[in-house]
């Protein structure tokens, strides 16, 4: 990260001073993300049931910081520090019997029930674009502004939730089996770097010489998995018990994110 931060740092100081205080911009933009996971692991299987459940998106705030340049009245460069949430959420309800995962009797006859399956984890992440920037050359207030160029996120902090319900887990006599203790929580280890890359477009608008407003949407696709494990183990130690380990290394899960943010610049 601090590699990417200095060549950015060196690219400006690189260019003459009279022509950047001319070109060179800096400003504030935030709004809203929406990331979900592609790829072939992108999907989850319940432990026990050896059911597949799709993912689902999560949304959140965005928003920071970014400097840009223009070389033409059409053609520049921008680099920004942007927080911005990503991750998937894995939600179902099926139906389930005692039997699915139980093959010896019990000492009362347990009825059908169904299962309630939430799983969730979301990384915290620094993202770092650098973008090539086009301008259109309108001789009007109002400009069109169109951007892409590779994304590097860093990992700041990472949360996961799993839970279970059912009719299921109450139904069994107290202090026969632990139910629920066959249904182990996922968890999901993230890689402290994701890369992507970004394509996007929108509008700026100039209230002074040195002012504008705008507003963009984008969207940025992950080149590589942005997660290292997802494993589970079961806490069941009941004899018979179906046993619930599992441990998949580097799995192909790849974010995409798609974020609406309007923005604030100052021109010099």
């Amino acid at each position: 990260m601090k590699k990417l931060l200095c060549i950015s740092a060196a690219i400006f100081c690189l260019l003459k001073t009279e022509t950047l205080a001319q070109d060179f911009s800096f400003g504030f933009k935030s709004g809203w993300n929406t990331s979900s996971v592609a790829g072939y692991d992108s999907k989850f299987t319940i432990p026990v049931l050896n059911r597949e459940v799709t993912a689902q998106s999560v949304s959140g705030f965005t928003g920071g910081a970014f400097i840009s340049y223009n070389f033409l009245p059409w053609l520049g460069i921008q680099t920004e520090a942007i927080y911005a949430k990503k991750g998937a959420i894995y939600s179902d309800e099926i139906p389930i019997a005692i039997s699915d995962f139980i093959t010896f009797p019990l000492p009362l006859p347990i009825p059908p029930s169904s299962l309630k399956f939430h799983s969730e984890y979301t990384g915290k992440y620094l993202e770092v674009p650098l973008l090539i920037k086009f301008t259109a050359p309108f001789d009007f207030p109002l400009k069109p502004v169109f951007y892409t160029g590779p994304n590097f996120a860093f990992l700041m902090s990472k949360s996961q939730n799993t839970t279970y319900e059912s009719e299921l887990f109450n139904l069994i006599p107290a202090g026969f089996i632990d139910v629920k203790s066959f249904f182990p929580p996922a968890d999901f280890s993230l890689k402290s770097m994701d890369f992507g890359w970004t394509v996007g477009g929108g509008a700026e608008y100039e209230l002074l010489k040195s002012m504008a407003i705008g507003a963009d949407v984008r969207y940025t696709m992950g080149f590589k998995s942005a997660v290292d494990s997802v494993s589970f183990q079961s806490s069941s130690s009941f004899p018979g018990a179906p046993a619930q380990s599992f441990s998949q290394e580097n799995p192909d899960i790849r974010h995409r994110s798609l974020s609406i943010m309007g923005t604030l610049q100052y021109k010099f």
